[in-house]
């Protein structure tokens, strides 16, 4: 990636360790964004998926700090939000890959709503792209989504893979379309045209598979 739309971001990005965590994360590092690797619970696999991420931006040179954390927690969700805030020097987006059956979703929306809450204290520009993955989690997300874009206490849109997600959804929030072959590109997409109070659905261009999990 020559051109670097997201140089001077800081993001927040919760589910790094997921099916996404990197290719969107790379995504935006190579677009110049410094990125909190944020964890979705404390297991051994996600952190270490969180620091292998984390050693990659290293080799191309990009800033990231990896940050295991228990996603349910709302508490402990927003001291890692501090804490990015912190090692980042200030954290302006909020990128939440939340995939089905990962926790309640009731406490995971209240979880993110907590985080964003806190997020934006004193920063009304802030930018929330969520992932919301399917079943009641996406339905709850994508509500939070569209709270955050009426309420203008964000800028806040979501990104939706695949036709089933997008069909179920569709009642909740008006969609546009986007072509790519990798999701990466639709998260930096997203962020940089500000999008708010849409449905971005994902329409991949070629096939792509889960990424090498190494030993």
């Amino acid at each position: 990636m020559t051109s670097r739309p997201l140089q001077g971001r800081r993001v927040f990005y919760l589910g790094a360790e997921g099916a996404h965590g990197r290719r969107v994360a790379v995504a935006m590092g190579e677009a110049g964004a410094a990125v909190g690797l944020v964890t979705l619970s404390r297991e051994t696999r996600a952190e270490f998926q969180a620091n292998s991420i984390a050693n990659e931006f290293w080799a191309f040179g990009g800033t990231a700090v990896a940050l295991t954390c228990d996603a349910d927690d709302a508490d402990e969700l927003r001291a890692s939000l501090d804490e990015a805030s912190a090692r980042l020097g200030g954290v302006d987006t909020i990128v939440a890959d939340v995939p089905g059956g990962a926790g309640s979703a009731a406490t995971l929306v209240a979880s993110l709503a907590a985080v964003v809450e806190r997020a934006t204290e004193g920063r009304p520009d802030l930018t929330v792209v969520v992932l919301p993955g399917y079943g009641a989690a996406a339905e709850g997300l994508v509500r939070l989504v569209t709270r955050l874009h009426d309420e203008r206490r964000a800028r806040a849109c979501a990104i939706i893979v695949g036709e089933d997600e997008a069909g179920a959804l569709e009642p909740l929030m008006p969609q546009e379309s986007f072509e790519s072959p990798d999701i990466g590109a639709a998260v930096v997409s997203a962020i940089e045209r500000g999008l708010s109070g849409v449905g971005l659905v994902l329409r991949l261009t070629s096939a792509i598979s889960p990424p090498e999990q190494r030993a």
